[in-house]
């Protein structure tokens, strides 16, 4: 940063995003593209390139290079700092998901959702070391942007946008994470709840995502709306979806602060019985 904080403040907050001013403003404040941040960039970074097979796996190595040379130096400590300010961006407007309709919430559940990952998640840096040895010695081939795969002929035929390339294989391995859907569970416990289908996200306001409506505390909430007094659920199958997994050491991870929160109501509910 090369100017001021209270001086960059005070001349970006009134500007409107995109405007000739303001892309003035960042370049006198950030003189290097890279250290500026551009969601576009970095949720599509190979979007209109059209390159030769082996430009394409150049330009991928070196981009893979230039992450672990940044994450792995104390000088651009701002990337952290960028990871913090989105950490706590995901943590507010996760909330939005059960208090707004759909159509303002659509693309914190999908893009939004999707671009933290890609940015806050993520294999360690011996791991994109050891990603770079394969994509040098040949034995992994990227194929770049807009992948697709086909079964014709006995064989798996998968190619992408950005390199006119094809692979040919006859083993495939479909590593994609699945979203979470309580509608295409192998749970039978899910499946077989009764009133399940009242109580998936289909209201008017939330998202029609197959996630079952829960309250802070965990209680499921069926079609009227209202807390139910015994059932609750926890985890990524659910509305307030936060995952022990990513939880950082001494953060008071939210995971953990809602089992605190339904393991009170549970014993609460108990008291009762």
């Amino acid at each position: 940063m090369r100017m001021d904080w209270v001086d960059f403040d005070r001349w970006f907050s009134p500007l409107p995003w995109g405007s000739p001013i303001l892309d003035s403003l960042i370049q006198r404040a950030v003189p290097s593209p890279d250290d500026r941040i551009d969601f576009e960039a970095l949720d599509h970074p190979l979007r209109g390139l059209s390159v030769g097979e082996d430009e394409l796996q150049a330009r991928l190595r070196d981009y893979i290079a230039a992450d672990i040379a940044r994450r792995t130096d104390d000088r651009f400590s701002a990337d952290l700092g960028a990871f913090f300010g989105l950490l706590s961006c995901y943590g507010q407007l996760q909330r939005l998901t059960s208090l707004r309709p759909e159509s303002q919430v659509r693309d914190l559940d999908g893009w939004w959702r999707g671009f933290f990952s890609f940015m806050a998640s993520g294999p360690p840096d011996d791991r994109l070391r050891q990603l770079l040895a394969l994509s040098e010695a040949g034995i992994v081939r990227f194929l770049g942007a807009d992948m697709w795969v086909r079964a014709e002929d006995g064989v798996f035929r998968a190619g992408g946008g950005t390199s006119p390339g094809v692979v040919t294989a006859t083993a495939l391995v479909e590593a994609y994470q699945p979203s979470p859907s309580v509608r295409e569970s192998g749970s039978a416990l899910l499946r077989t709840l009764d009133g399940l289908e009242e109580m998936l996200v289909d209201g008017d306001y939330s998202v029609r995502t197959g996630l079952l409506r829960i309250s802070p505390d965990g209680r499921m909430i069926t079609a009227a709306g209202l807390p139910h007094p015994r059932r609750f659920a926890l985890g990524a199958y659910s509305t307030e979806r936060a995952v022990a997994a990513f939880a950082r050491p001494r953060t008071n991870a939210p995971a953990f602060r809602q089992n605190d929160a339904t393991a009170r109501a549970l014993l609460a509910t108990l008291r009762l019985v």
